[in-house]
Order: C-alpha cells, then structure tokens, then sequence
C-alpha cells in the first residue's frame, strides 16, 4: 500500500497497528521488514543461501531468516596492551588501534565466523612477529 486514504473491505481484516519503518528490523507476524541505510549491508539466509541485502527496504519471509546487520565503513579496533620481546629480549609494552573495512561481505562471513576478534588475533599476532624480529640495540 501506498501512504494515503485506503478502504478495506474483508471481514477478516484484523488492525493490528501502525509501522514506522524507523526500526533496523520491523516485524508483522511471520514477516520481517529489514531496513538497511547506507554505509551498512545486512545478510539473510533465502532458500538455505547467504544473501547480502545492500541499503533499502527488504522483506523477509518464512523460511528465510534474518542475520543481522554489518557496517562497510572504515571501523576502528583498539587492541588491548600487549607486552612483546624483540629479538635481544627487550620487552615492550604495546598498545595499538587497527582501522579497518569490510569491502567483500560475502566473502568476509563466509569465511570468518567473528570478525572482530579475527581481525584482533591477527593484528595481534602480526605485531608481535614484527616486534620480535625488531633489535633496540
């Protein structure tokens, strides 16, 4: 339906209430109205595949399920300090940011199950190799 004046005539027709469509996720008995705004894609599941929905409206429907929403803007990960050695066992204490963006959603849950902490244990990891191979001397 559009927005106007709108004339139903069924006696089966039950108002439940009205919708705003403000909500990332709006739900009208069995159905799901996602809304996606831009800079974010959201995932679901239609017919047992992994579809992305990019910014708009999409209705989601039985079986089909609902993910949840990801941002493809530039994210920002604070690492938690970290005490690395280098090469002549110096140690250090490190406390880094990662900055980062999802560019290929598919890609991206399809093969990582939680992304953030993916991305933490690699960076974490990376830096450590990088101090060990560093020398203070």
């Amino acid at each position: 339906l559009t927005q106007g004046e709108h004339i139903i005539d069924s006696t089966t027709f039950q108002w439940v209430k009205f919708i705003t469509l403000r909500d990332q996720q709006t739900v009208l008995a069995n159905l799901t109205i996602i809304r996606v705004e831009t800079g974010y894609v959201g995932y679901c599941y239609k017919q047992g595949q992994l579809v992305i929905l990019k910014p708009g409206l999409h209705l989601i429907q039985p079986p089909d399920r609902f993910g949840k929403i990801i941002t493809t803007q530039m994210t920002i990960l604070d690492l938690p300090l970290a005490t690395h050695e280098t090469s002549d066992y110096v140690p250090l204490g490190i406390k880094a940011a990662v900055f980062y963006r999802i560019i290929d959603p598919l890609k991206a849950l399809v093969r990582i199950q939680n992304i953030p902490k993916q991305i933490q244990e690699t960076s974490t990891a990376t830096l450590a190799g990088i101090i060990r191979g560093s020398s203070l001397a």
